[in-house]
């Protein structure tokens, strides 16, 4: 049977790296920590490495049933022996013990194959853990600010970004604002900062169930100072 001890330290090592990164997401050592983790466990959990499983639990299938064939054989050969006398007597003793040796190893058998099932299923959910978490991350290093000047009588434009973004990925979100401008900038003209995080496409066994995406949070706003300084002057001149 083949050692999977590497895999199950690996899988821990990993689940432990999980826990970490879950405390503090923003912690470049712990990020950094969780992606040597992953890499290491998706190394070692290869497509091969399952393929591997399933080959040996179909193997051990196949050892259960030829000592199925055997349990049959012997029973067969006892009841022939039990007509020989002591001799026969003696033989039929030895094929029982045989017999309960092959019965004790398949229950071995089916243990084993239990746990090589349960394995295996750990393993799938590990992988698909893995592949979640790996978008999450991708999807906290994927965020720009921008700044958005909105002016009453003009259309709200992008007037500065922090992070890294396309220039189509800008323009999508551009779009987006001018088709929702009244839900954004409900503060009327100013300065409004956003934070625009992008999440991956979201696939399951069937097929994509969500598509990549931006999503746009409000962070701040600040009006334009002519406009403060006006409302000073109209106050002072009423006083």
């Amino acid at each position: 049977m083949t050692d999977y001890t590497e895999l199950k330290r690996l899988a821990d090592e990993l689940i432990a790296a999980n826990d970490l990164f879950n405390e503090s997401p923003q912690d470049n050592e712990v990020g950094d920590v969780w992606s040597l983790a992953n890499d290491r466990f998706t190394e070692a959990a290869s497509p091969e490495a399952i393929l591997a499983l399933i080959a040996e639990n179909e193997r051990l299938r196949a050892d259960c049933s030829s000592m199925r064939g055997s349990l049959k054989a012997y029973s067969a050969t006892t009841k022939k022996l039990v007509k020989d006398g002591s001799r026969a007597a003696r033989e039929r003793d030895q094929l029982r013990a045989e017999v309960a040796g092959l019965r004790t190893g398949y229950e071995a058998y089916e243990r084993v194959n239990a746990e090589l099932k349960d394995e295996n299923e750990a393993l799938r959910d590990d992988i698909e853990q893995n592949q979640y978490d790996a978008s999450a991350w991708r999807n906290g290093e994927e965020s720009v600010w921008i700044e958005v000047f909105n002016s009453e009588g003009d259309d709200p434009f992008i007037s500065a970004i922090t992070g890294q973004i396309t220039v189509e990925q800008l323009a999508l979100i551009q779009a987006e604002i001018l088709e929702y401008r009244e839900d954004y900038f409900e503060k009327g003209s100013g300065l409004y900062v956003f934070r625009c995080a992008h999440y991956q496409a979201h696939h399951d066994n069937v097929g994509m169930t969500e598509p990549a995406h931006w999503e746009t949070d409000f962070e701040s706003y600040s009006p334009f100072p002519w406009e403060e300084e006006a409302a000073a002057m109209g106050k002072g001149e009423q006083s």
